[in-house]
């Protein structure tokens, strides 16, 4: 681990306002690294461990759009979503504040499979907090614990996929009841990953529609509609084959799809991916969002 990667111990009073507040607030927190400033506007992420590449992408790109603007990116270091969002932070050098569902010490900072990445956070000058003692472990009742501090510093919470009766809609639910503005990136119907996420937005969360939707919503002057990069426009050959990538696929299953010799299809999905519109890995292609 990095040579400051010794927890300190920071009163409350050194967090934004709204995190005062909580109810059963806690008076002090642990804290590896260096906290960001209480006046920058905090956006918390959070999503599902199994989720789908759109939800992954969807994360990125989004982050991506956020870039350049005083907020902070606040998750979890869970599998899945959190990580993503850590990710895309780092590689848009995004402030990142990590709360993790365990005590700081290296032994038990959870998951263990991210302890590089919390390393990662820390030397790009981000931190972590933790309300718990530093050595404690992660168990099924710090997960709650940890999700209310993650609700209650934030200005806006971004539900980026949920299935039902997931940590995230509960997250999201105690949000709401921190009078904090709740907002989901909207998935796919019949997609079991998305039933929780779209059932918010049907209670009355604020759909994202991209990057600038977020930014207006913490109250910085850009169009909420406007996407900050443009949509793609598909010549009517290449939308063939986008239509059919709403999940990945392999050129065998495009192939029995879409109605032209292989040669012609592998010359279109050269074309697709030099313009950076799909991506193949291990022999399945998928949309890039």
């Amino acid at each position: 681990m990095h040579h400051d990667m010794k927890p300190r111990v920071c009163s409350v009073d050194e967090f934004p306002e709204q995190f005062q507040h909580i109810p059963k607030a806690p008076k002090e927190v642990s804290v590896i690294g260096e906290l960001p400033s209480p006046d920058y506007k905090y956006v918390t992420i959070v999503g599902s461990r199994k989720h789908s590449d759109y939800a992954s992408q969807t994360c990125e790109r989004l982050i991506a759009e956020m870039a350049g603007f005083p907020i902070v990116m606040v998750s979890g270091l869970a599998y899945g979503i959190d990580a993503c969002a850590h990710r895309a932070a780092l590689e848009n050098n995004i402030t990142t504040m990590v709360f993790p569902g365990s005590g700081l010490d290296e032994g038990v900072l959870y998951p263990a499979g991210h302890r590089q990445l919390a390393n990662g956070i820390v030397v790009a000058g981000g931190c972590l907090v933790s309300e718990f003692k530093n050595h404690q472990k992660a168990l099924p009742w710090t997960f709650p614990v940890r999700n209310r501090l993650m609700a209650g510093i934030a200005d806006v919470v971004i539900v980026i996929e949920a299935r039902h009766k997931s940590g995230s809609l509960v997250t999201a639910r105690e949000a709401a009841d921190y009078g904090r503005t709740v907002m989901v990136v909207p998935g796919p119907i019949y997609d079991e990953r998305c039933a929780g996420s779209n059932q918010l937005l049907f209670d009355g969360a604020i759909p994202v529609l991209n990057g600038n939707t977020i930014l207006h919503e913490l109250g910085f002057s850009v169009d909420a509609t406007q996407g900050v990069l443009p949509l793609r426009t598909y010549t009517p050959d290449e939308q063939e084959i986008i239509d059919c990538l709403y999940e990945p696929k392999t050129r065998g299953e495009l192939l029995e799809k879409i109605d032209v010799s292989m040669s012609i299809l592998n010359q279109r999905l050269t074309e697709l991916e030099i313009k950076g519109y799909i991506i193949e890995t291990s022999g399945t292609i998928r949309k890039k969002v």
